[in-house]
């Protein structure tokens, strides 16, 4: 009886100790959001004033902002209600709210 709980437990802590240890940490959510966020603005700013007419928004990528929630083995953080990113197994995944955005 004690093998088969080995056998459940032991994978079971190695996969919880791979997740712990390729968690992305705060810089790597913030990097890839602030990317995100200027492209996002760049990408906006050319395609509604070609040739410099009309009214540009710019906002910066504000830290105050942005929060990161980490629960060990995956994290999650948001930016002003419009990106939000999930972090596992070392990758930062960006999602857009694009009624916020």
């Amino acid at each position: 009886m004690s093998k088969k709980y080995l056998g459940f437990v032991l994978p079971l802590l190695f996969g919880g100790f791979i997740l712990y240890g390729t968690n992305p940490d705060y810089k790597q959510h913030e990097a890839l959001v602030a990317m995100t966020c200027k492209s996002k603005e760049d990408g906006e700013n050319v395609t509604m004033c070609p040739l410099g007419y009309g009214k540009k928004t710019s906002t910066k990528f504000d830290r105050k902002e942005f929060v990161v929630y980490n629960a060990g083995i995956l994290s999650y953080s948001t930016y002003e209600e419009k990106f939000s990113s999930f972090g596992i197994l070392g990758n930062v995944f960006v999602t857009i709210n694009e009624d916020e955005a």
